[in-house]
């Protein structure tokens, strides 16, 4: 898994949309890079992808309560307004 050791894209995204007690929807988590980083902020992550084999993938990597992986096979994750 590629990581963002000293922060950039984490840095830039919080520069535009603060971060900290966020609900963040990630469309296309693919194996959760990003997802990680972004929990470490946020007060959730609801992270999708189309591959389930890259979200099945990512749940068995990433281990923080604060994520929802949600298989999306059509795009469209299906939330509640």
């Amino acid at each position: 898994m590629i990581l963002d050791p000293d922060n950039q894209y984490i840095q830039a995204i919080n520069s535009h949309v603060p971060l900290t007690g966020a609900i963040i929807l990630e469309i296309g988590c693919g194996s959760g890079r990003m997802t990680r980083d972004l929990a470490l902020h946020a007060k959730k992550v609801v992270a999708t992808d189309l591959d389930n084999t890259l979200i099945e993938n990512a749940k068995e990597s990433i281990s923080a309560d604060n994520i929802d992986f949600l298989f999306t096979p059509d795009g469209k994750p299906g939330l509640a307004a």
